[in-house]
């Protein structure tokens, strides 16, 4: 009778032993799921540690412990839960206790990379009503929640009717021509890193880097404080391009140094914004094209096209809403469209609502920032819409 009762008790013990095991390793292994989904590089053990020193205690074994094992060829995650059951029965058997382990495996996502390329606005007109104020603040807002999703890579482009690379990086890149008509001789031992629009077609055209029929496929430098650009505040770096990183403080500390000066060429700015985001071309920084990396384009304007490097300012510096250059500005979207990037735009107060418009992937793509104010609230709605698309449902 008393063998019986010991085995009925070491039985029993044995099976909720293996039940509490399970259930801690089934969740645990959860829990390491989510911590590499959310982080790749992890190896899952800190969530499920939490898991199960919030959970042991519940249990008749508050030494129970797990280890963790990452198939990351497969993209499995594996828990194995351990605690060690005293036999009563047994101990009479010469063997006084017995090991029970319990296994669970959970499939975790690598996350989607995701590019994202900023085209600025930060033409003169970005200095009234503190637009170019909020326009740093909601920037510097919208990256910090950029930040917190895996493999993102953001490049920014601050354009007037130039862009600014850094002239010891690429004054001997092949991509770069010199003394392009109409524009003042430069050299690349004095070039301080602008460059303005390509020959036509190409300057409507990022993804076309061969070239066209009597098109120079390269890149026109230019002196950066050309008094009829009125750019003179772009001589230094504060307003250089950020090419693709992860280091989005490095775009925080750009925006720091902003300084709004000039006239506008939406074309330049998407043009150059969707070339960082390919993986050929003269950067060539980006992933391949397809559906293993979303890539999304930022607009962020409050001006008309007015001036392009074929375009002379008038002698009074009122340079009127040039129309023939949206037709450009709408050609460069549309290329980059047919890429697979999603184009948001932000029209802030001011800002071509038909280009801006048109160059949205659809109409749950453009915002309108009708005051300074509204620009971080606008900013916070792309965040919202791109976290959405890059979110991950954990697999079981």
């Amino acid at each position: 009778m008393l063998a019986m009762i010991g085995f009925a008790i070491d039985s029993t013990n044995m099976y909720r032993a293996r039940n509490e095991t399970q259930k801690v390793a089934d969740s645990a292994a959860l829990a390491a799921a989510r911590e590499l989904n959310q982080n790749p590089s992890s190896d899952g053990k800190v969530q499920s540690n939490n898991f199960l020193v919030a959970n042991r205690a519940g249990t008749d074994w508050p030494d129970m412990t797990r280890t963790v094992s990452v198939d990351t060829a497969n993209n499995k995650v594996t828990v194995v839960t351990s605690v060690t059951v005293k036999n009563y029965l047994g101990a009479f058997l010469g063997k006084g206790s017995q090991v029970v382990q319990s296994t669970a495996t959970a499939n975790y996502a690598v996350p989607v990379p995701i590019e994202i390329a900023i085209a600025f606005d930060v033409s003169g007109s970005m200095k009234k009503d503190g637009r170019g104020v909020e326009a740093k603040a909601g920037l510097k807002s919208f990256l910090d929640g950029i930040s917190a999703l895996p493999n993102a890579v953001v490049s920014f482009v601050p354009f007037t009717t130039v862009v600014k690379v850094d002239p010891n990086a690429y004054k001997s890149a092949s991509w770069i021509t010199w003394n392009a008509s109409p524009l003042p001789s430069t050299s690349s031992g004095s070039w301080d890193g602008c460059i303005v629009d390509r020959e036509k077609p190409l300057d409507a055209s990022p993804y076309n880097f061969s070239g066209a029929a009597g098109a120079d496929a390269r890149y026109p430098a230019t002196t950066c404080a050309r008094s009829e650009w009125d750019a003179t505040d772009w001589a230094g770096t504060g307003n250089a391009m950020v090419m693709p990183t992860k280091n989005l403080n490095a775009i925080k500390s750009r925006l720091g140094t902003i300084k709004y000066d000039g006239y506008t060429d939406i074309t330049l700015g998407v043009s150059w914004a969707g070339t960082l985001l390919a993986p050929d071309g003269p950067i060539g920084l980006g992933k391949p094209w397809g559906p293993g990396t979303i890539k999304a384009m930022l607009i962020i304007s409050d001006g008309q096209n007015t001036i392009h490097r074929w375009k002379s300012i008038p002698a009074n510096h009122q340079a009127p809403h040039y129309a023939a250059m949206d037709a450009d500005t709408k050609a460069a979207c549309a290329e980059i469209k047919a890429k697979g990037v999603e184009i948001f735009t932000i029209n802030v107060i001011e800002g071509s609502v038909d280009v801006l418009g048109t160059c949205s992937t659809d109409s749950n793509h453009y915002f309108l920032a009708s005051s300074a104010s509204q620009i971080g609230p606008q900013l916070q709605k792309v965040l919202a819409a791109i976290q959405k698309n890059t979110a991950i449902a954990l697999s079981q």
